[in-house]
């Protein structure tokens, strides 16, 4: 694990720093970070962006963490009763912690396979900014940035809407023969479809 990808899994994490700020605008600390590091900037700008970026944030005591009961004790209900709730944060992510070590013998794939199935339809909570950290934090091999992202999908979950009614459709909808992170390798590994998107971004 890098410095960076370190940091954001302690000091500079989602237990110090809440996921959101200003009652609804998520913190991109990690994305930030992680694609100026894949981008290969260097470590003066990526301090630069650290420092934009912390001044902004909350802490897991700000008022959008206490508005939200971010840190009420464990919930040793129904986890799915917080779904949507955008409640009890940190509760979720000690729960996705937990499934981890617990249910998936540490394994990060088998967590977000597993757990991905059940999130997937209210993804576009918060923006999507809760795939993307999962995203960045599988991308990473981070444990603590996967369980934070999976964490807020949860805590956000706002339900997709399909627009085919049909019952045969919806029941095959996200029920491909590949596993999720079997399609994101694909589409990593996919040269033509990078250049396609490198020549849509310099038309622009």
């Amino acid at each position: 694990m890098s410095h960076w990808v370190s940091l954001l899994s302690t000091e500079l994490s989602t237990s110090k720093y809440y996921i959101l700020h200003g009652g609804f605008l998520s913190n991109h600390l990690s994305q930030a970070v992680i694609a100026l590091k894949k981008l290969g900037a260097p470590d003066s700008q990526i301090e630069e962006v650290v420092k934009h970026q912390v001044a902004k944030q909350e802490t897991n005591e700000g008022p959008t963490a206490k508005s939200q009961d971010a840190n009420v004790g464990s919930h040793n209900g129904d986890m799915s009763k917080l779904l949507g709730q955008r409640k009890q944060y940190y509760a979720l992510t000690s729960h996705y912690s937990s499934l981890l070590h617990n249910q998936h013998n540490g394994c990060l794939d088998s967590l977000v396979v597993g757990e991905f199935s059940k999130l997937y339809p209210g993804m576009v909570g918060s923006a999507l900014h809760g795939l993307i950290h999962t995203g960045y934090g599988l991308s990473e091999g981070a444990p603590q940035l996967v369980c934070e992202g999976l964490a807020y999908l949860h805590h956000s979950y706002a339900p997709l809407v399909i627009n085919n009614n049909d019952a045969e459709v919806q029941k095959k909808f996200g029920k491909g023969p590949l596993e999720l992170t079997e399609v994101l390798n694909k589409v990593k590994a996919d040269e033509q479809l990078r250049k396609f998107m490198l020549e849509e971004v310099n038309k622009e």
